[in-house]
């Protein structure tokens, strides 16, 4: 796994999956996830709809397709049922480890590299060094290799 000091949206490249944390309320009003709004509005209406339609819940998720032709695919994963800018962690360790094998499992099928920040470790409030073991180990799980994930802190 490749960390990156940088923008991620700089390497939005084709055969790319965009991967980043949720909340179950569907809001995204802060952190990364605002940015991801403002971004792809096509793509926050599709997770605010599959969480009312209750295709996606905790530990779920929610994917569209960014750019077909480029074979580009964004992930809102529900990586946290509540949200607070408060310090208090929100996100779950297990919804991540659920995500990522989901999203690993599309990357495969797919043949397109993942791209996100450190999942769950802002306003989530989780450790970067307990998540990143958790997406080795899933990595491991299925035989994905490691290096065709870029992980990005600001």
């Amino acid at each position: 796994m490749n960390v990156i000091k940088g923008d991620l949206f700089d390497h939005v490249n084709p055969e790319t999956m965009l991967i980043h944390g949720c909340n179950a309320q569907g809001v995204m009003n802060s952190g990364v996830a605002k940015t991801f709004r403002e971004k792809y509005p096509q793509a926050f209406e599709k997770y605010r709809s599959d969480l009312a339609n209750k295709h996606v819940s905790l530990g779920c998720v929610s994917f569209y397709n960014l750019d077909a032709d480029r074979n580009i695919v964004l992930a809102s994963t529900i990586t946290q049922q509540f949200y607070g800018n408060d310090g208090k962690k929100y996100a779950s360790y297990d919804a991540i480890r659920t995500v990522m094998s989901d999203c690993m499992t599309i990357s495969l099928f797919c043949n397109i590299d993942i791209v996100m920040p450190k999942i769950g470790c802002g306003l989530g409030g989780l450790d970067w060094d307990r998540v990143s073991t958790i997406i080795e180990a899933t990595a491991y799980s299925q035989s994905f290799d490691i290096d065709r994930i870029k992980v990005f802190e600001l």
